[in-house]
């Protein structure tokens, strides 16, 4: 990424609510949105609330962009997750990418 992008401001946040299916299939338009929101934004919560359908091109995606958010003294947090991102993420054993853990970093748990 070039160094001419904006970079964020301390007190700038967004939020980014993930659809209903988050698969390989969408994979493209989540990676060019996150990434746009991850540069213009100091904070980015991802509510995947209404997320029925996940693999683990969606969840590579998002621990990606947390180290990326990370990289660039931003923060990237999982405001809600579902059903489908838990059991996803426990068959995989990822308890990174829920809100839940999300609250555990928070508070150094």
């Amino acid at each position: 990424m070039s160094d001419s992008m904006h970079k964020p401001d301390q007190n700038e946040s967004a939020l980014m609510k993930l659809t209903a299916s988050c698969t390989i299939y969408e994979i493209a338009e989540l990676y060019k949105n996150l990434s746009e929101c991850l540069w213009t934004s100091a904070v980015l919560k991802i509510d995947l609330s209404a997320v029925e359908q996940v693999d683990a091109s969606c969840i590579q995606l998002l621990l990606a962009a947390q180290l990326e958010a990370s990289r660039h003294n931003s923060k990237l947090e999982i405001e809600a997750d579902s059903e489908a991102v838990r059991k996803f993420a426990a068959q995989i054993y990822c308890p990174v990418v829920s809100a839940e853990a999300n609250d555990s970093m928070v508070s150094g748990e």
